[in-house]
C-alpha cells in the first residue's frame, strides 16, 4: 500500500468518497426517521410526477424537511445522530 503524507492530495479523493458514503448513510437514516412510512415522500412524488424521476428519497426529504419554514430539520437531525455517535466513542 502507498503511504500518503498528511496533507498529500492523494489522501483527498479517498478521505471525500468514505465521507460522502457516511453522510449519505446518516441522510438515509434521517429520512426513515422523518418520514418512517415514506408517506411524505409519496405524497411529493405524486405531486410531481415529471421530477420525482431523477430524485432520491433523500433529495426530496430534502426538498420536504430542509426549508426556511422547518429550519433545516433534516440536517439538525442528522448532526443530532453524529453528535450522539461521537459521545458513543468516547
Amino acid at each position: 500500500m502507498e503511504n500518503i503524507r498528511a496533507g498529500s492530495s492523494k489522501s483527498i479523493g479517498p478521505t471525500s468518497q468514505i465521507v460522502s458514503r457516511l453522510w449519505n448513510g446518516i441522510l438515509a437514516q434521517v429520512v426513515r426517521q422523518l418520514d418512517p412510512q415514506r408517506a411524505r415522500i409519496q405524497e411529493y412524488r405524486a405531486e410531481n410526477p415529471t421530477s420525482q424521476a431523477q430524485l432520491t428519497d433523500v433529495d426530496i426529504a430534502k426538498r420536504i424537511f430542509n426549508t426556511k419554514k422547518r429550519g433545516k430539520k433534516l440536517d439538525a437531525v442528522a448532526f443530532q445522530i453524529i453528535q450522539s455517535q461521537v459521545n458513543n466513542i468516547r
